[in-house]
């Protein structure tokens, strides 16, 4: 099986691209596809990045790598190299710290002379095991198996020194259309938008395609030239473009599997998962693909407040691309091709689908012509338009036109159901059967709600089968109240999942009140909410209602009368039952001025400005 899993993925490295470019026609369709960067690294960002490894940057990066980890090849873990290295917090201020020796002094050094003159052949200090770790779909098939690489502690120092270097910068070069693996930037803020322009459509009569791209294996296919260069258009200097040149040119790897080892095969092309540079390398060579489809001349979506058109959103590989009624699907794909030649990636066209927004009459229309408009191109028959009821899968969110929320829940109770009755053929005690509970229920569901939300009926259902599992089918001893209290107040410290929701919700209010950094999806939902304004508010300008939170006024909250999702709705009543209100006695002159004016909390009632 080993020797299985090493053709696999040795075969990907040597592959082509879906489309046949001579070494000409693609040097000249990378540089086209390169010129469309445009954030670089200021000449001072540049020059950071030139300084030689210190001591305490090499200590620092072993005290923050976890500990029981795998080791890699060279059976070595994190706690070895932590026994051998001085702490950073027990260096004393009158201590010269790069005087100190240890094996972070012998790392330094080495970390270095890779940098100046590469890796030494034969020292195998590239080299990783690979682990295939089952996604979902047929067991039997390898390509159903994501390739975990397992690397040296060593080499993942040195990688975690690189990433802790470019982490800030990156910030200004990946836009903030790209969440994935950004310090700041949120998953659940994709499917936000992806929910909420759903809404938005059905709501304002605005028609488009949701399309939600797949990367055939994204990270193993990008060519390593292709990276470079992006880098380099980045203006990264060439003694860092050096340091990952070193580090993957040089890159093997073998398949670990049941204790059978293969033999190595080089990489020659993609970044590996489980090198904690790889996130961002990936994120780099991606970005102009998101660089040309944002200065397309497709028109996407322009909502009310949002300074840029909405085209694309992404997290890493993951790309839905918002095509507006006028936009030629055929226009997408001939950027995609062009990208796909540059950078040697893939998109498969068999898992792309599609979602039509707007009324019901074009929903149906798109589906029957497979169009987005009367004279546009046809979407191919491979691609799979969803039609109304029928979720897609995106993120690990269930999205689409009047989706059953119960319905999605479905799968994910029956996996509970099914595990909670054989952990109970076990008969773990009572503290046995809350780690369960905490693990399977809680752990099976954390995600699912913060991108999902989770209906009163379904936390009802889940709650029963917590009850049932405790006192094994019959009535509580101890009610649920009481089991989820801390052990200091006589409970058992039990999962409560009204709390989990309550504070997801919460948490989400939250990100609407960033108005500094406000995502997407709070822009639209803001401008919702202030279409159905109570009138006991008054008669209110609906440009001026910004913020409800932030303002005096309130939205709509049942069904028949708001302009908001589920998700919004169940957010506002949580709030409402929190009590989460803007309120200080004494704002500072900065707060006054940072909120919006009309409609300003501190005025009074039915006064809408100074």
């Amino acid at each position: 099986m080993a020797a299985i899993a090493r053709t696999y993925h040795d075969e990907i490295q040597k592959t082509g691209t879906c489309f046949d470019a001579s070494p000409e026609e693609r040097n000249r369709i990378k540089t086209e596809v390169l010129a469309s960067l445009d954030s670089k690294l200021s000449e001072p960002e540049s020059e950071a990045l030139t300084q030689k490894i210190s001591v305490a940057e090499v200590r620092k990066a072993i005290y923050d790598s976890a500990d029981d980890k795998s080791p890699g090849l060279d059976g070595i873990p994190t706690e070895i190299w932590k026994l051998l290295t001085r702490d950073p917090k027990s260096i004393r201020d009158d201590e010269d710290e790069e005087a100190i020796e240890d094996a972070a002094q012998l790392l330094c050094i080495a970390y270095n002379d890779i940098i100046e003159h590469g890796v030494e052949p034969g020292t195998d200090f590239t080299e990783g095991w690979m682990s295939p770790i089952f996604k979902k779909k047929d067991k039997t098939h390898i390509e159903n198996y994501r390739p975990i690489t397992v690397l040296n502690t060593d080499y993942k120092v040195l990688t975690k020194i690189l990433t802790a270097r470019i982490t800030g910068p990156a910030q200004k070069l990946i836009h903030n259309d790209q969440a994935g693996f950004m310090k700041g930037r949120r998953i659940e803020n994709q499917t936000d938008l992806i929910r909420t322009m759903i809404d938005y459509a059905q709501e304002e009569n605005v028609r488009g395609l949701l399309v939600f791209l797949d990367q055939e294996k994204a990270y193993d296919k990008i060519l390593h030239d292709f990276l470079y260069e992006t880098l380099e258009k980045m203006n990264f200097p060439p003694n860092f473009i050096r340091s990952v040149k070193a580090l993957y040119d040089s890159a093997k790897t073998k398949v670990i599997i049941n204790g059978m080892i293969s033999a190595p095969f080089d990489i020659v092309r993609g970044v590996r998962q489980g090198d904690p540079l790889s996130c961002l390398l990936f994120n780099f060579a991606i970005e102009s693909l998101a660089c040309m489809i944002r200065k397309s001349a497709l028109k996407g979506f322009t909502t009310p407040n949002m300074k840029e058109r909405l085209i694309i959103s992404m997290f890493a590989d993951d790309t839905t691309v918002y095509l507006a009624e006028e936009d030629d699907f055929n226009d997408l794909t001939m950027i995609l091709e062009k990208w796909c030649i540059a950078s040697g990636a893939k998109f498969n066209v068999g898992k792309t689908e599609i979602i039509p927004i707007g009324d019901a009459e074009y929903r149906k229309k798109v589906i029957h012509t497979r169009k987005s408009r009367d004279d546009s191109s046809q979407i191919p028959d491979s691609i799979h338009i969803a039609k109304d009821g029928e979720p897609v899968r995106a993120l690990g969110a269930f999205v689409g036109n009047n989706i059953e929320n119960g319905s999605v829940w479905t799968p994910t109770i029956e996996k509970i159901e099914a595990s909670l009755k054989r952990w109970a053929k076990s008969f773990p005690t009572l503290d046995g059967k809350r780690l369960i509970v905490n693990m399977e229920v809680g752990g099976r569901t954390q995600y699912r709600t913060m991108v999902q939300g989770m209906s009163e009926a379904t936390r009802k259902y889940l709650d029963k089968l917590i009850r049932q599992f405790y006192w094994g089918g019959n009535s509580a001893y101890v009610g649920a109240d009481t089991t989820n209290l801390p052990h200091e107040m006589g409970g058992l410290k039990g999962l409560s999942l009204t709390d989990k929701i309550k504070a997801i919700h919460a948490m989400r209010a939250v990100r609407l009140l960033d108005l500094e950094n406000q995502p997407r999806w709070a822009i639209i939902t803001n401008h919702l909410l202030s279409k159905n304004i109570p009138s006991q508010f008054g008669p209110i300008d609906r440009r001026s209602a910004r913020n409800m939170y932030l303002q005096n006024w309130e939205a709509a909250k049942r069904e028949s009368k708001s302009a908001a999702s589920f998700f919004t709705r169940e957010m506002i009543k949580t709030t409402d039952e929190l009590g989460l209100r803007l309120w200080t006695n004494y704002p500072s002159e900065k707060v006054k001025r940072d909120m919006p004016i009309w409609l300003h909390p501190r005025l009074k009632k039915g006064q809408n400005c100074l």
